[in-house]
């Protein structure tokens, strides 16, 4: 189960799961070429991830192999998308709720 309200995002730990960022300018159209990593914390002053994933295309994939260990929590999150000119532009932060699973 993934579930994105506001900038949160709820999210069972060990499932096979994603979403979706298609970037638009500022006159609403899509924003193609583009590289993106989705990168968890603990907190923002960490300097370790929990986890980081790069976008395959517009998609960020949370898998079972992915998250299976990760300790279940309250965490941080944000993507940095780099545009096809080179300029880094960020989409978040928001939070990220790992949430546990009963069967592993």
């Amino acid at each position: 189960m993934l579930k994105i309200k506001d900038m949160d995002i709820y999210y069972i730990r060990g499932d096979d799961d994603g979403f979706s960022i298609q970037p638009t300018a500022d006159d609403g159209t899509e924003i193609t070429g583009f590289t993106g990593v989705f990168s968890v914390k603990k907190s923002y002053d960490d300097t370790n991830y929990v986890l980081q994933c790069p976008m395959d295309g517009t998609v960020v994939n949370l898998t079972h192999d992915k998250t299976k260990n990760l300790a279940y929590g309250d965490y941080i999150w944000d993507v940095e998308l780099t545009l096809a000119d080179g300029i880094r532009q960020t989409i978040g932060p928001g939070k990220f709720h790992l949430l546990p699973d009963v069967t592993i």
